[in-house]
C-alpha cells in the first residue's frame, strides 16, 4: 500500500525504483537467513546484469520483468558464493522470490 492507501502500482502501474528499494528493504526483516543485510543494488532490467544473471529453478512467472535487488552482507566474512537476491515485479510489487541467485562461476 502507497502511504495514501492506494494500492502499489496503482497509479501508472509500474513500480518505481524507489518503491522497489522500500519493498526489498522492509522484506529484509521477514527472512530470517537475511538479518544483517543491506540492499547493494538494484537493477530494472535482467539485460542490466553485466554479471552472470540470476538462474532461478521453477522461477515464478513474469520473474524477468521485475526489479532485482542485490544484498551485501557486511557481517559475513568474505567468500565466493551465489550472489544473494530479492526479485519485486515491476507490476504488482509482490516479492516474487528472495534467496540464492545461483549465479557463481
Amino acid at each position: 500500500m502507497e502511504p495514501d492507501g492506494s494500492p502499489l502500482g496503482d497509479r501508472d502501474s509500474t513500480i518505481t525504483w524507489e518503491q522497489a528499494v522500500r519493498i526489498t528493504t522492509e522484506h529484509l526483516d521477514r527472512v530470517p537467513e537475511f538479518v544483517g543485510a543491506r540492499v547493494r543494488e538494484v537493477v530494472a532490467s535482467w539485460d542490466e546484469i553485466a554479471w552472470n544473471p540470476p538462474s532461478l529453478y521453477n522461477a515464478p512467472h513474469g520473474v524477468q520483468d521485475s526489479w532485482v535487488a542485490y544484498l551485501d552482507f557486511p557481517n559475513e566474512p568474505v567468500m565466493i558464493r551465489s550472489s544473494r537476491i530479492i526479485v519485486v515485479s515491476r507490476k504488482t510489487g509482490v516479492v516474487l522470490f528472495a534467496g540464492d541467485a545461483n549465479d557463481e562461476g
